[in-house]
């Protein structure tokens, strides 16, 4: 790799890309009455990937925006239906390039003739229709039972299963002794026989999507943080009636028409609930003519113009972002030999040759657990970026080599991508936002300041003019750069799930609401420690585990079935 700095790298990668094509959909967007479908305007930057063009989260030119939205939000210029996010497509955020919208999608797929919930099903899960309630009562008792919660091995549970059988009635113990069998095997968490009696009402019932699948089970069950393998039960039902693709979409930027789309199946993908229902949600990078993708089973490069498969490298499972340096792709996921995807979700920080995939170094340290991306720094004579995932660490962007890293233990499983400016990085994990000075090869802290959700799903710091924006699964709060210090926390009506802010022209805007909700909203506040001034809102179905993109004043939100366009420069 070339002595440049990272930022030259990635500016020169983004300007390098070439121009696309104007290919052909017949699935036509939804224009807004009386809106103008023109380009934007020339010149504008872009943004070719996750955070943006520097990787900051901040616009670095824009038109002159106003500083309030009308009362019903900006002028809607387009809507696209027909990309599925979160269970139906995953929660990668749009990028914007020479005046096309890309957008990665894990898709849920159904398969003809299947159905989710059956008698077989049922009956796995510990349920049947013919059951007397008085025994249902005994079973359900015996099954929470202390002495049942003393039990570790399948061995024991059994004997414990076989033994409660044989006090009942014979013809009992015989009828019901294999339901009760499976149904000892279960947590005691997982659902209640009262539960399982409302879900049999969905058996043998179809199902387009698993949004549309989980919505009723929703109803019927509560599964908000819910564990005792109730995930893990459903995941086994929904793998055996959706299959999982890898789908990427180009758009038009002007008007929302789909130019291509391309599908490949995600082949080997194993079971786990978090990746049949909520979807792998990397951000694609465009960069000297390719889409660079970090997809449920591989890394990919496509065609930028036209979606061709240009190569495809095998990898571990990531919802990490990939960054484009010149002719590396650095990605957090590492090369995979087998066929199948197992173990681990993440893998360590490697680079691949941006025009083949070839592997090129795998990091010494570190994982992106749940999604860790990187962000670049140079300094000291070094190209360096810094990742999450079971510490902060510092790693050679032209080797691998560790530099430097902290917090071991730390953000195990954590989303987020740490903020870097000057010589202080921030990073974000499950408990706690940090501040270390760099000054390799260590990393002194600054400060740190506890969350307020303490969730592993939550959004990047973003760092502008000397404070740090930080979305804490519910709250948001804006913090002093140099000390920690609290300066504001917005209202309870701004409450970002997962979504990364970003700032243009002075204004943060980020997407609010909660994953669970039919209609979230999209919210602009003014970026600046001296108070939180809410500035406008948009209410619409925003997929609020993404972030939102700018591009020449135009907003793009990915929503819960498609994208949505925005004219940021009307007044």
């Amino acid at each position: 790799m070339e002595k440049r700095t990272l930022l030259t790298f990635m500016l020169a990668a983004s300007l390098a890309a070439t121009a696309l094509s104007n290919g052909r959909a017949e699935n036509a967007p939804s224009l807004a009455p009386g809106a103008k479908s023109a380009p934007p305007p020339a010149g504008s930057l872009d943004w070719p990937q996750w955070r943006g063009p520097n990787r900051d989260g901040v616009a670095p030119a824009s038109p002159k925006l106003p500083d309030q939205w009308p009362s019903g939000g900006p002028a809607l210029l387009w809507r696209n239906q027909t990309i599925g996010s979160g269970a139906d497509g995953g929660s990668g955020s749009p990028v914007i390039a020479d005046g096309k919208v890309y957008i990665y999608a894990n898709m849920t797929i159904c398969q003809p003739g299947k159905k989710l919930v059956t008698a077989e099903v049922l009956a796995d899960w510990g349920w049947t229709p013919d059951m007397p309630p008085d025994l249902a009562k005994k079973i359900e008792e015996a099954r929470l039972a202390p002495k049942r919660k003393t039990l570790k091995t399948p061995v024991e549970i059994e004997a414990y299963a076989k033994e409660f059988a044989a006090s009942l009635d014979p013809k009992d113990g015989a009828k019901y002794g294999a339901l009760i069998k499976s149904r000892f095997a279960r947590d005691p968490g997982f659902f209640t026989l009262d539960e399982l009696g409302r879900l049999a009402t969905l058996r043998d019932k179809d199902f387009k999507t698993v949004t549309e699948f989980m919505d009723q089970v929703e109803k019927l069950a509560s599964m908000h943080h819910r564990y005792g393998g109730c995930g893990e039960a459903l995941d086994a039902a929904i793998r055996q009636v959706f299959t999982l693709s890898d789908v990427f979409v180009c758009l038009d930027a002007a008007t929302g028409k789909e130019l291509w789309r391309k599908e490949l199946p995600a082949e080997g993908l194993a079971s786990s609930p978090q990746w049949a229902r909520w979807g792998a949600s990397g951000t694609p990078a465009v960069a000297g003519g390719r889409l660079i993708v970090q997809g449920s089973v591989a890394l990919y490069g496509l065609s930028a113009k036209d979606g061709a498969l240009v190569w495809k490298t095998k990898t571990t499972y990531s919802n990490a972002s990939p960054l484009v340096a010149g002719r590396v792709v650095l990605a957090g996921a590492e090369p995979r030999q087998g066929d199948k995807v197992e173990g681990r979700i993440g893998g360590a920080l490697s680079a691949y040759d941006l025009e083949t995939g070839k592997p090129l170094w795998r990091a010494k340290a570190g994982n992106s657990g749940w999604g860790g991306s990187v962000a670049p720094w140079t300094g000291g004579g070094k190209n360096a970026v810094f990742t999450m995932g079971g510490g902060l660490f510092c790693v050679d962007a032209d080797n691998g080599n560790l530099l430097a890293d902290t917090n071991k233990g730390e953000g195990v499983d954590c989303w987020a991508t740490p903020a870097v400016a000057g010589d202080i990085v921030v990073s974000r994990s499950e408990n706690v936002t940090k501040a270390y000075k760099i000054a390799l090869p260590k990393m002194e802290k600054l400060w740190e300041s506890k969350n307020r959700g303490g969730d592993f799903e939550s959004a990047s710091p973003l760092i502008y003019q000397g404070a740090v924006y930080v979305a804490d699964h519910g709250s948001l709060r804006c913090l002093d750069l140099k000390t920690g210090e609290q300066k504001w926390m917005a209202p309870n009506n701004v409450n970002p799930e997962s979504s990364t802010p970003l700032v243009v022209d002075g204004k943060l805007i980020t997407n609010v609401g909660s994953n669970h909700a039919k209609t979230n909203e999209t919210v602009m506040l003014r970026a600046t420690p001296e108070k939180c001034e809410v500035l406008g809102r948009i209410t619409h179905p925003a997929a609020v585990c993404t972030s939102p993109a700018v591009a020449g004043g135009r907003l793009y939100v990915r929503l819960s079935d498609g994208v949505a366009c925005y004219d940021l420069t009307a007044k």
